[in-house]
């Protein structure tokens, strides 16, 4: 008997998600503490996810910067975006609220809106 592979056309990876009743949550609290409006809240997977959007020719390839992990009942964790893509967790652990004001305290560096400087590619400065 021959075995035939099933190909899947779904993507490893988790989609995003900004359906979620914790996405709006996030979003105004962080609204709440500051000057956020321009960071995009999404669930991928088990987590809330906090990025900074991706640039204006690519907006579906956001820059994550903190990771909200439900760590049981209602306590949840904090991560921090390493330089290499992967996920370092931080001493941060309580109820939502908790954990986003301080996301903002202890990373508000982070999260603050970047400047973004044009032509300055080439030699001709």
């Amino acid at each position: 008997m021959k075995k035939t592979s099933k190909t899947s056309n779904k993507s490893s990876r988790p989609s995003r998600d900004t359906e979620h009743p914790l996405v709006p949550f996030v979003r105004d609290k962080l609204a709440a503490l500051g000057d956020f409006s321009h960071l995009i809240v999404y669930r991928q997977g088990d987590h809330l996810v906090i990025a900074h959007a991706g640039p204006t020719d690519a907006t579906d390839a956001p820059d994550p910067v903190l990771r909200i992990t439900h760590a049981g009942h209602w306590r949840f964790g904090l991560s921090l975006r390493r330089h290499d893509g992967r996920w370092q967790p931080v001493p941060v652990a309580g109820a939502m609220v908790e954990v986003v004001a301080e996301a903002v305290r202890t990373f508000g560096p982070w999260l603050a809106k970047r400047e973004v400087i044009r032509d300055t590619c080439g030699t001709d400065y």
